[in-house]
């Protein structure tokens, strides 16, 4: 066995109950991982149990003429009162393309409930994912921020992320980003065949990271963001950084290397960093900046 394969993460297992009625929502759970999930017509709503006027996470989903092949429109959000909230949504005229809903919560035991916090970090991580999956179209913004939580609660939030890609792949919806590319990094591996020392921009450039994208820490140790701008500067807590360590030192206080530091939201979950996404481009060197 390879050591790709030995290190390769466990499948997802996914419970879910399909009623025999179309128009009913379809109920799931993620096994291993504490997390139920509902995904219904917008229509459907009023008929999910109480328990789903719970702390959680949701993504409206939607396909319109306005979508190319394979894409989808998505709003990420939070609620304190998931189907409260999610009614407001509903009687939005200007999310009427929204024809889905999708539900994540914890276990309908508020002993082990999502608190705010929680809830605020998870929305802000699915976000991060969406905006860099290649066929999703984000419309709205989200707020940015520390979330208050220590980094154990961190880690173990981040470990939500891949079941919840999981979800959206077996629903339909594309969580695939640009490295999962292999045509694109076919192309992009010969045009910089003899390139070496790769800046941020240079993965801009070959399609790797977007402009506006979200950087995140690779270690829950630490919490912060990095915003990609156009020419490859990191903004961080409103400071711009021309490379990727300058702008970590200003999370950790000290030096770091800024390509292994931080983080894209990749396609399965996962956090890529800026250093696999370099290696990507044939650029394996160990120095940072």
């Amino acid at each position: 066995m390879s050591d790709e394969q030995t290190h390769q993460e466990p499948n997802t297992v996914i419970s879910l109950s399909v009623p025999a009625d179309p128009a009913e929502p379809m109920i799931g759970y993620l096994r291993y991982d504490g997390l139920r999930f509902a995904y219904l017509r917008r229509e459907a709503l009023s008929k999910l149990e109480p328990s789903w006027q719970a702390y959680g996470v949701y993504v409206l989903l939607g396909v319109d003429d306005s979508c190319g092949p394979g894409e989808y429109r998505a709003y990420v959000g939070q609620a304190t009162t998931l189907t409260s909230r999610l009614s407001t949504h509903r009687s939005d005229r200007d999310k009427d393309w929204a024809t889905h809903m999708l539900i994540f919560a914890r276990a309908a035991n508020p002993e082990f409930a999502f608190n705010l916090a929680e809830i605020g970090w998870l929305e802000g991580r699915i976000h991060a994912m969406l905006e860099r999956a290649q066929y999703a179209r984000v419309e709205n913004r989200r707020s940015t921020g520390n979330s208050g939580l220590d980094s154990t609660a961190r880690a173990a939030l981040e470990n939500l992320a891949r079941p919840i890609s999981a979800v959206m792949r077996a629903l339909g919806y594309s969580t695939a980003t640009p490295e999962q590319d292999q045509g694109l990094l076919e192309r992009a591996r010969t045009r910089t065949a003899t390139y070496h020392g790769v800046k941020v921009v240079d993965l801009i450039n070959e399609g790797l990271l977007e402009v506006g994208a979200t950087l995140r820490p690779t270690t829950p140790l630490y919490e912060g963001e990095a915003e990609v701008l156009q020419d490859g500067a990191l903004l961080v807590q409103g400071e711009r950084f021309d490379s990727p360590s300058p702008a970590a030192a200003r999370i950790t206080g000290g030096t770091r290397n800024g390509w292994e530091f931080w983080g894209a939201a990749a396609g399965d979950g996962s956090l890529v960093s800026l250093k696999e996404l370099r290696a990507q481009l044939g650029d394996t060197s160990e120095t940072d900046d």
